[in-house]
This record gives C-alpha cells, structure tokens and sequence, in this order.
C-alpha cells in the first residue's frame, strides 16, 4: 500500500502527497508502527492508501489499510432542499 517508485533521501520520511514527508513531524516512526505490526502508509482521514501521488488529506500513519481511494461519500442532505430550507428559514435559524 505504501510502495512508490519515488524514494526519500531520509529514512524517516515516506513521499506522501506529492513530497516527502518527515515522519517525526507527523508524530510517527517506523519503530512505533513495527511494534504495533503495522506498516507506515501514506493513508487519509478514512484510511484509506495513496501511493503519495494523490492530492487531498493525506498523512503518514501507522496502518496496514489495504483500502483504495475512493470519493467522498455524498451527504443525504446536500445540496440543501431549498423547500424545507429556505433563505429566510435559515436566517430565523
């Protein structure tokens, strides 16, 4: 999951969005990830694995996540129903 054909000059880092990323910065270490049988992944919010070449909230993190990217998952209620939530229901809100 965390594998790229681009590497980092420092050991502790991981290339993830697009640059690499210190590890310590993050609050992550390879050591720590090992202990818990856990790799260091370049994962989003949801967990979910990118290579580092994807744009959005990526970080490295402590996870064996085995789940692609995928869009964001639509809300029930956007876009707002603009019967039930008018202008002016919002401003009295």
């Amino acid at each position: 999951g965390s594998s790229s054909d681009i590497t980092c000059d420092d050991d502790e880092s991981i290339y993830c969005w697009f640059r690499c990323m210190s590890l310590e910065d993050q609050g992550v270490s390879k050591a720590e990830c090992a202990e818990q049988n856990l790799q260091v992944q370049c994962v989003n919010p949801r967990d979910q694995f990118s290579n580092g070449k994807k744009h959005g909230d990526y970080y490295p993190f402590c996870s064996n996540t085995t789940e692609v990217v995928t869009p964001y998952p639509k809300l029930l209620s956007y876009p707002a129903d603009e019967i039930v939530c008018t202008d002016d229901l919002w401003n009295t809100f």
